[in-house]
């Protein structure tokens, strides 16, 4: 499995449309997307400004097909004018049983997704 963690500070006034379209846009496209297991958005107690998108993928390869597919710009483009800042952390189990993660080194393109996961 694969995590994916994307946290934003959103601009003041602008949680709640987050949320908003958190539910409307990225919740449908992420239940069509191959690999997606779990999604949420959660906001932090002491800080409600602050956001951080929880995605699970099967595998690596399905997140990055995600990504570099265009679904996760186009939405990231849509949420960018609600966004004071973004930071994105990727997390992987490696066939070995070691925990890999790290910062993404690059600017991240921000979008959430929840998917309900049924066991």
């Amino acid at each position: 499995m694969y995590l994916r963690l994307v946290q934003v500070r959103a601009k003041a006034g602008e949680v709640s449309t987050i949320h908003a379209f958190y539910g409307a846009s990225v919740i449908p496209a992420l239940q069509n997307t191959p690999g997606c297991l779990h999604a949420c958005l959660m906001q932090s107690s002491q800080h409600p400004e602050e956001l951080v998108s929880m995605t699970l993928w099967e595998t690596q390869d399905d997140a990055e097909t995600y990504e570099k597919g265009g679904l996760f710009e186009h939405l990231m483009k849509q949420v960018q004018p609600l966004l004071a800042e973004t930071s994105e952390w990727r997390v992987g189990l490696s066939k070995e049983m070691r925990l890999e993660y790290g910062p993404v080194p690059e600017e991240p393109r921000v979008s959430a997704y929840l998917v309900s996961l049924e066991i």
